[in-house]
């Protein structure tokens, strides 16, 4: 088997890994999927993969990373949570996402931004929509995250075809 097929072969294993990292949490997915396609584009002289593509990648890759914090903020604020709400629902996806990976991130949320705006304002009811808001902007930014790996994916594979 020769060296590129090896090395190849390697990329499209982190790139997977990557790919699955947009959904389990500890794996920074987007990020994995970029740097597996740098690394093979720096390996190959970027005469595949040129040097405006990988720029684009870093780039978009950058917007995900930003996106990732501003989607459960923004589905917090959609559902008129408070700061209280919102930084209960950070605190709660970070605390989740360390006691009790990969689900953890999905009852951590909702939980820290119900907690969190009930704590400011006493109202059940608000306090529910936060935690739904927080919730739907996670899972948006879930979904985006693959989408974002996934097209970088296969425009990779089709610079290779």
């Amino acid at each position: 088997m020769a060296i590129n097929t090896i090395i190849l072969i390697g990329v499209f294993i982190f790139i997977f890994i990557g790919i699955a990292g947009t959904i389990i949490p500890f794996i920074p997915g987007v990020p994995l999927v970029f740097i597996s396609i740098l690394a093979y584009s720096w390996y190959e002289g970027f005469n595949i993969i040129s040097v405006r593509l990988i720029i684009i990648f870093a780039a978009i890759t950058v917007i995900t990373l930003f996106f990732n914090f501003l989607a459960l903020i923004i589905g917090g604020k959609y559902f008129k949570a408070s700061k209280y709400g919102i930084n209960g629902a950070v605190i709660g996806f970070f605390l989740g996402l360390i006691f009790f990976p990969p689900i953890g991130i999905f009852i951590g949320a909702p939980l820290g931004g119900i907690l969190g705006e009930f704590i400011f304002n006493n109202d059940l009811r608000n306090a529910m929509k936060a935690g739904i808001g927080a919730t739907l902007g996670l899972v948006f930014s879930i979904f985006f995250n693959l989408f974002i790996a996934l097209a970088m994916t296969v425009t990779f594979v089709i610079k290779l075809i």
